[in-house]
């Protein structure tokens, strides 16, 4: 088999992007690689990445299941996706470990990407896949989306951040235990929600059996709270017996 066949083979199998590792996995050498590039028959996507010369341009989702690892779809980007926004997003929202700012920065020369940057043990939470334009790539789920939208509360505009929690609030397949859960882990139960006005704390917005003190709650915690169905409250006021939550929401 020629080297160009062994090329066409190479992006039959693994798509319109190889990396240089492909191309040595079947059987050529580095020299053939760059060859073949200064031949023009490979053209170079970044650093160890390659397209066939003659096909068009890679789509971005493609690049990014190749290019962006780590890397998980969130925040603007994950409410497109769930049709909690009707706002496409001119770049892609992507959740990266902090230590992956040079990853960022490379792929940003081929893809418009806005990175979120995490510290590792909250980085897999809440991580799922999803099939963007017939490309797989990780998202994060519906409950961690929402928990982003607090987290990142000052970055988001208001009508986007509202319509956001209205339709989570519709959502039948939302999942509110995993909701409080997530809040917890991320610590965004304990932040007051200051851009609307003062709000109560996602503490007491999870357990709305914990609604019998006063509070004016901003119309987002109204919404999410209003959604827990009877089984969830049974089940959040059975987490109110335990003396250190009921401390923690006075």
């Amino acid at each position: 088999m020629g080297k160009h066949d062994i090329v066409n083979e190479v992006f039959h199998t693994v798509g319109e992007v190889a990396k240089k590792s492909d191309f040595i996995s079947a059987g050529l050498k580095d020299q053939d690689v760059y060859s073949l590039f200064k031949q023009g028959y490979i053209e170079r996507v970044r650093k160890g990445y390659y397209k066939l010369a003659a096909s068009d341009e890679p789509k971005e989702e493609l690049l990014l299941s190749k290019l962006m690892i780590p890397g998980i779809v969130c925040v603007e980007s994950a409410l497109f996706y769930y049709g909690y926004s009707d706002f496409a997003p001119r770049e892609w929202t992507i959740t990266v470990p902090r230590s992956y700012s040079r990853t960022v920065k490379a792929i940003q020369e081929k893809v418009p990407v806005k990175a979120y940057y995490v510290q590792n043990d909250m980085y897999h939470l809440g991580e799922a896949t999803g099939t963007f334009n017939g490309v797989t790539l990780p998202v994060y789920d519906r409950e961690r989306t929402i928990c982003d939208c607090f987290k990142y509360r000052t970055k988001l505009d208001n009508e986007i951040f509202n319509k956001a929690i209205n339709a989570y609030v519709a959502d039948e397949k939302k999942n509110l235990a995993n909701l409080s859960k997530y809040a917890k882990e991320m610590g965004v139960y304990k932040k007051n929600d200051e851009c609307n006005g003062g709000a109560t704390e996602w503490l007491i917005l999870l357990h709305p059996c914990s609604h019998g003190s006063k509070i004016k709650l901003p119309k987002a915690a109204e919404a999410i709270s209003s959604a827990c169905n009877s089984s969830a409250r049974r089940n959040s006021c059975a987490d109110w017996k335990n003396p250190n939550m009921r401390k923690t929401s006075s």
